[in-house]
């Protein structure tokens, strides 16, 4: 290969690292938030290979906040909290409720609630945003009081969003953006 690692994806990028682990018959890896920046379909992969390595007898240590991959790929857990060590425990019928109170130090409810339903004028109304390739006829009324999440994988738009409700950025399909009285 003649390409640079920094022109390769990220998810190829710690394919490179763990090759170069391998290469250097490292016993022991390291693996900071592998998972953070990565599709669906590029964390099965990804798994896949801790698996792997895990089966050939190297030790892994696979430090993530998304508790079901903790719970899933890993043996054991350690817990941290507030930088002090809580205790290191068996993953085998540990679930993520339990996880979330030993990080936490609080139980919490998981039970769903209906959102508040806003009143009043909206301070952000949005008619059939669109920005060719990356999102399409996207409605929205913002109210006073609500918060609103936006979230997508990365490279879906989410950044430019914003900008394409301003001034910033024209658009490049009929659309409609007003903001209310402030």
């Amino acid at each position: 290969m003649d390409a640079r690692v920094a022109s390769l994806s990220i998810a190829n990028r710690q394919l490179v690292a763990i090759a170069r682990a391998l290469v250097a018959n490292a016993r022991l890896v390291f693996m900071d938030e592998p998972t953070a920046s990565l599709s669906r379909h590029e964390t099965e992969a990804l798994i896949d290979i801790v698996r792997r390595l895990s089966a050939q007898g190297i030790a892994v240590v696979f430090v993530s906040h998304r508790l079901a991959e903790v719970l899933d790929i890993c043996s054991r857990v350690t817990v941290l909290r507030d930088g002090r060590y809580v205790g290191t425990y068996a993953t085998d019928g540990m679930t993520q409720s339990r996880l979330t109170e030993l990080m936490t130090g609080r139980q919490f409810d998981y039970q769903t609630r209906p959102a508040p339903t806003a009143s009043g004028e909206p301070r952000l109304t949005v008619r059939g945003l669109t920005r060719q390739g990356e999102y399409q006829d996207i409605d929205l009324d913002i109210r006073p009081g609500e918060i609103v999440g936006l979230t997508g994988r990365l490279g879906a738009g989410a950044p430019n969003w914003r900008y394409r409700c301003s001034a910033c950025a024209g658009p490049n399909a009929d659309r409609s953006c007003s903001t209310g009285d402030r």
